[in-house]
């Protein structure tokens, strides 16, 4: 059954004391209450000072929020693992807090938002609808180096421009999976 994004239903997901630490942090909202004073799965006032936000920042808030909801599941646990993995943390499962999904997802945003940011894009790349694997390339090595990534972004810059009028800026980052996939 597929998810729906709803901002009422994250901010209901997430304790208070991180959503506090989630908005200052952000520098998006300055409440005209006591945190403290707010009760657990109680949005309505966390929805309104949201609403009264210029618009710029509702966006900001939305999009944020999304993100947050993306990887608060079990593909997005996967993620957010395989991301720790690639930048060197191989032990960050056992790190993580034993809350719910919503609270891990939020959790690395605070804490590490490098594993954060590379989860999204990870797990972005996986749910490609158009995305096709191959399982008949060779099972070897490539030397990759700033070169040879200028050379792609370049080729594939054209390719989009001449095939599609669009693309013309393009960037290549390179990864490895934590299964050894390059």
């Amino acid at each position: 059954m597929a998810r729906s994004f709803s901002i009422p239903s994250v901010l209901r997901m997430l304790p208070n004391r991180l959503l506090e630490r989630f908005f200052k942090d952000q520098g998006y909202i300055v409440f005209g209450w006591n945190w403290k004073g707010l009760k657990e799965r109680d949005v309505e006032k966390l929805q309104n000072a949201i609403n009264v936000q210029p618009r710029e920042a509702r966006l900001q808030i939305e999009s944020d929020l999304r993100d947050l909801f993306d990887l608060a599941c079990d593909l997005g646990m996967a993620s957010i693992v395989e991301a720790a993995f690639a930048l060197g943390k191989p032990n960050f499962a056992a790190e993580m807090p034993t809350e719910g999904l919503y609270y891990k997802s939020l959790w690395t945003r605070l804490e590490h938002p490098e594993i954060f940011e590379a989860a999204l894009r990870q797990q972005r790349f996986e749910i490609l609808s158009w995305w096709r694997k191959r399982n008949d390339l060779p099972k070897c090595r490539i030397d990759v180096n700033d070169i040879m990534l200028a050379r792609l972004s370049i080729e594939i810059s054209e390719f989009l421009v001449r095939s599609q009028g669009r693309g013309a800026l393009c960037t290549v980052e390179y990864c490895v999976r934590c299964e050894g996939t390059q």
